[in-house]
């Protein structure tokens, strides 16, 4: 047996096999014994991700017991594991996999989520909750509910009535909205993100104390007040200066655009400092630029500089970062001031409604795994792992980390294989507290002193060379690039981390890529647009015709996937489509499009006229619902809109029947249960009868379903339910279905397509103008806590006490980009395709979008055997770069299977309900025949093992109504008669153990079942209760039953017996 380092490291890169490598790992300590998946937890980022590799394992151990092919690479390296021949791997496989079916529930691959929640709910006794928690996911619901229960207690709370007051003057003096609620929401989503749990317990303290925080907000005020007072000193000192000297502002270099007129901006309440250009800086190295070569006004200007305008521009800088400083702080001051009733208001809300938040889940088990051994938690858990395999390290939080550290610290402590896989370049998640940090430094400082292994799969298995080759060159050159740029502008040394992240990016071509004898094909083009068109729109205009294209190049819709930044790009795209779809109908092409970021069910016009009609019946006096339904309606049904349709309490003859129908049974249908109410209407409006849309009303009623389970189903929780969350839902269609993928860049992550389309290369590198906040200390009182605090991302903190906190985040969504990128570019398996709007280079040149970035590496010329020259590709006329050529694909185009019919109409349930019928219909107080009665008694008698138990279970039947009291007796009557027989009453007496319709399982997995096996102290009867005639098979079968009793009791004497209970006959058979 090879022994491997007990900590594994894969730093991979896209394509590379890490499915395959994880499943490798798993199987080498899997296949130790049959048990040993028991101590395995492996953890993936998604639930398709955990799909996949249970599907990898269970048929990779399938495929070994059925034949072990020593070609195979996973094959060979299991076999030199385990030091094992061919047919001992399979049968090992195979026990293996037998054992996994038999206890699929420890069989541990999961998502971190997944892990975490079972954790938790082992622990939910330790940390105060309650056994039957709900984790809730919808955090914007959340904190809608937390503003509105705010809101509701200004009334009663006189302080917080006060800073709201002062909230509301403070953003009217900034010239903005009175209502404060908006501002409150987006800072007070804050409270469930990583970073805000990283500083929670400070904050708290911070806040706990009213009277400090508004000490702290006199504090900031006051300061920047000093600072409005100083600069108006300094104003009127200048101008003091320059007319003591018999100037003017224009007499100083610049004339009427001089630099001196910044004296006159001092002071101003909103920006009481000016900011010095670049070349004004060099003003600050004496008066020789004051003036020009022939002013007569040289030596008053120099006088004038001397006495004190020179100082006075020297004190513009340092204010102005105090300034900065403290302007920062101010922005989110009134906001971070409710922080304090947000959380009160977030932990009574959550007592009250028993709810464990989807984002706290990371911070509970950091508390249980720092305060707990791992014995212990494995105890609670109920597995004891020894082996974790842990996935997309590079997205795992801080949190997670901190939780999984201590697990992991166990086992390698006791020598156990653990792994590690992940990709810096594919860090996509920071802002959902994905650390790349850990897989490039941090778990090999925690972890190596276990000794660790550190391996790179750099062959690319999933791409076609030339795609590869343009991913190697572009990032190679993209990282060097932005690092250097960055360094440059910043002056930061830190920027070389985007180097570093990049430094593993060149792969290999799998040699089954290159043996395919095709090499793929690139093709970006820059998009030049005028000022009249829009880069969107055009976008839009050119789409169609790339899918044409490819269609014709025999690739199918399936094959072909749009990736975008943000889910309303995928909305317009999908809306695009379908119009053009419309429009084109004769031209044999599809476009059909599937995404789940874009079909929202509220854009069709089926769901738009049955919430209409719900809102209806909630409101009958509801006149804008009505006109809404009417409306939306006449589109399903194709009917022309006219005046008479959109004027008030008018309506086409078409619809008259059906509105005295509707609003006739409006009293009826609110007696009915939300499921059956929308069932009905679909089906007085006519849903079910030939409407298009049938997905999207699906949808609906999955969305109706979904509620239903979790909610009151009363009609005006749902729609009050819908406004504020169900609107976000989509049509789901199967992944089958013969579409074009729509999906954003962030879920595409760790899929693959033949063709990848990427229409909006053009996000900014670095956002400021989110709204980002990031959580900082500022030490303001030496003898008062520190003051934790949330400042907006902008580039103001360039230049402020906070500059190191902005380059820190700056290098970051700088890193954030280039990965979104090169997650995006590394999807393809044979074509990619992108566009980018083109704008020509300025002076100095800017690069602050994507677009900017690909236009200068265009012009990149290597002298590298490894990398592509992209200037010998890129058609500088044209705006184009391209590599490759088309290769007509072989797959020919599958004829769409028709879809199946589905059954749309409705079925009241009351028409669906049947009597029940209990064994046999009874007249006059007889049982029609000795079969029914034989079916009876031989139900009763399953259930019963001594006469007590037959005569209880007849007693049930009797006070379920499905006998009378003189059929009761009369089956009494009978059952006594057959206990007269002596044999058959032994086998209800309690004188042996009795086992009752056990199954015995076959190897096959088939298995049989014997009425009745009583064991007695001189052997075991095996005994089968038949109702209507003999027959020779009934004793071949029971000969079989008393067969396999004996091989598994094998020294004892075993007999069958046969009973037919009509005639009340025994037959001994052995």
């Amino acid at each position: 047996m090879i022994t491997e380092t007990p900590l594994q490291i894969y730093k991979s890169s896209a394509g590379s096999g890490k499915t395959y490598t994880l499943t490798t790992s798993y199987l080498k300590l899997a296949l130790e014994s049959p048990m040993a998946f028991k101590r395995i937890l492996a953890v993936t980022f998604t639930n398709k991700a955990t799909q996949e590799m249970k599907d990898r394992i269970i048929n990779e151990l399938k495929r070994l017991k059925n034949g072990v092919d020593e070609s195979e690479t996973m094959d060979k390296e299991l076999l030199d594991k385990w030091q094992l021949k061919p047919d001992e791997l399979s049968k090992r496989a195979g026990e293996v996999l037998s054992a996994i079916l038999h206890d699929f529930g420890s069989f541990s691959v999961s998502t971190i989520d997944s892990f975490f929640q079972k954790v938790i709910r082992a622990f939910a006794r330790e940390i105060d909750l309650q056994a039957k928690f709900d984790v809730e996911m919808d955090l914007d619901g959340v904190m809608g509910r937390m503003v509105d229960r705010l809101m509701l207690r200004v009334a009663d709370d006189p302080e917080l009535h006060k800073w709201m007051v002062e909230f509301s003057i403070s953003k009217i003096t900034e010239g903005k909205s009175w209502d404060v609620r908006k501002s409150v929401e987006d800072l007070g989503k804050k409270i469930f993100l990583e970073d805000f749990k990283m500083v929670q317990k400070d904050v708290n303290v911070f806040l706990e104390n009213p009277e400090t925080f508004q000490t702290f907000k006199n504090f900031i005020l006051e300061q920047k007040q000093v600072i409005i007072d100083k600069t108006l000193e300094l104003k009127s000192s200048a101008q003091t200066i320059r007319d003591k000297n018999g100037l003017v502002w224009e007499d100083f270099s610049g004339g009427t655009r001089s630099f001196s007129r910044k004296f006159d901006q001092l002071g101003d309440k909103n920006e009481p400092v000016p900011i010095l250009t670049g070349p004004q800086e060099k003003l600050l190295l004496g008066p020789e630029g004051w003036y020009t070569k022939t002013s007569k006004s040289k030596a008053a200007i120099e006088s004038a500089y001397y006495e004190g305008l020179g100082e006075i521009m020297h004190q513009f800088e340092p204010m102005k970062k105090h300034w900065n400083t403290l302007d920062a702080i101010s922005k989110n001051l009134y906001t971070f001031g409710l922080f304090g009733y947000l959380l009160r208001e977030l932990k009574e809300l959550k007592e009250e409604e028993n709810m464990l938040l989807i984002s706290e889940t990371n911070d509970f088990l950091k508390s249980i795994t720092s305060d707990n051994d791992a014995p212990f938690i494995y105890e609670k858990v109920g597995n004891r792992y020894q082996h974790f395999l842990l996935d997309e390290f590079q997205d795992t939080s801080g949190f997670q980390w901190a939780s999984f550290r201590p697990l992991l610290l166990n086992t390698l402590s006791m020598g156990k294989t653990n792994l590690v896989v992940g990709d810096v370049k594919q860090s996509i998640y920071r802002w959902r507290g994905g650390e790349m940090r850990l897989l490039m430094e941090q778990v090999e400082i925690d972890l190596g002193h276990f000794g660790l292994n550190v391996k790179k799969l750099d062959t690319n298995f999933r791409s076609l060379p030339n795609i590869v080759a343009f991913n190697n060159t572009l990032f190679s050159k993209l990282s060097k690039f932005l690092s250097e740029h960055l360094k440059a502008t910043l002056g930061d040394p830190t920027m070389e981390m985007i180097e570093q992240a990049y430094a593993d990016i060149l792969q290999n071509v799998a040699p089954k890529q290159k043996a395919k004898g095709v090499n793929g094909k690139v093709k970006l083009k820059f998009i030049e647009t005028d000022k009249e068109t829009k880069y969107e729109d055009e976008i839009l205009r050119l789409l169609p015709g790339q899918v044409e294209g490819l269609l014709d190049q025999g690739y199918q819709l399936k094959d072909i996937a749009i990736l975008v930044r943000k889910n309303g790009q995928a909305a317009q795209i999908a809306d695009a489509f379908m119009a053009y779809a419309e429009d084109n109908k004769g031209n044999n092409y599809r476009y059909d499009v599937l995404s789940d970021e874009a079909l929202f069910l509220t854009r069709a016009t089926v769901v738009k006229c049955l919430l209409a009609a719900l809102q209806i019946v909630n409101d009958a006096e509801d006149s804008l619902a009505e006109k809404t339904f009417w409306i939306q309606l006449a589109r399903i049904r194709n009917i022309a809109f006219n005046h008479v349709l959109f004027k008030q309490d008018s309506l086409p003859e078409a619809f008259q029947g059906l509105k005295e129908k509707f609003f006739s049974q409006l009293p009826d249908l609110r007696k009915l249960p939300l499921m059956d109410l929308l069932e009905a209407l679909i089906d007085l409006i006519g849903l079910n009868e030939g409407t298009g849309e049938l997905a999207y009303l699906s949808g609906f009623k999955e969305a109706v379903f979904d509620f239903i389970a979790k909610n009151r189903a009363d009609l005006g929780g749902f729609l009050n339910w819908w406004e504020q969350q169900g609107y976000k839902r989509t049509v789901k269609i199967p992944e089958e279905f013969n579409a074009i993928r729509i999906q954003t860049i962030h879920k595409s992550k760790g899929l693959q397509y033949k063709v990848v389309l990427l229409p909006y290369l053009d996000w900014k590198l670095f956002d400021t103008g989110k709204e980002n906040i990031i959580w900082t200390k500022y030490d303001w009182d030496e003898t008062l806590p520190p003051a934790i605090i949330p400042l907006t991302l902008r580039s103001q903190l360039l230049d402020s006490a906070f500059s190191a906190a902005y380059l820190e985040e700056n290098l970051l969504h700088h890193l954030d980009s280039l990965n979104m990128l090169y997650v995006a570019f590394t999807r393809a398996e044979e074509v990619l395709l992108g566009m980018t709007p083109y704008t020509k280079p300025g002076k100095p040149k800017k690069l602050t979008t994507v677009a900017d970035l690909l236009r200068e590496i265009m012009s990149f010329n290597v002298q590298n055997d490894e990398l592509l020259d992209f200037g010998s590709y890129y058609n500088s006329e044209k705006l184009e770069f391209e590599l490759g050529d088309w290769h007509q694909n072989k797959a020919k185009q599958a004829a769409d299977t028709p879809a199946q019919a589905m059954v749309w109409k409705y079925r009241p349930w009351e028409k669906s309900l049947k009597v029940k019928q209990v064994f046999g219909e009874f007249e006059a107080s007889e049982i029609v025949s000795k079969r029914a009665f034989g079916v009876l008694v031989h139900r009763i008698i399953e259930k019963s093992q001594t006469k007590t138990d037959f005569l209880l279970e007849l007693q049930a039947m009797y006070f379920d109504g499905a006998v009378t009291d003189e059929e009761k007796k009369s089956l009494e009557v009978q059952f006594d008669k057959l206990c007269q027989n002596t044999t058959f009453n032994s086998w209800f007496d309690g004188s042996g153990k009795v086992l009752t319709e056990q199954g015995i399982f076959l190897p096959g997995g088939e298995f049989k079942r014997p009425d009745r096996i009583i064991y007695y102290p001189y052997g075991i009867e095996v005994v089968d209760f038949k109702t209507g005639e003999e027959r020779t098979t009934h004793k071949t079968q029971v000969l079989d039953y008393v067969e396999l009793v004996k091989s598994i009791e094998k020294e004892k004497v075993v007999r069958g017996f046969i009973c037919y209970i009509e005639s009340g006959s025994i037959v001994k058979v052995v």
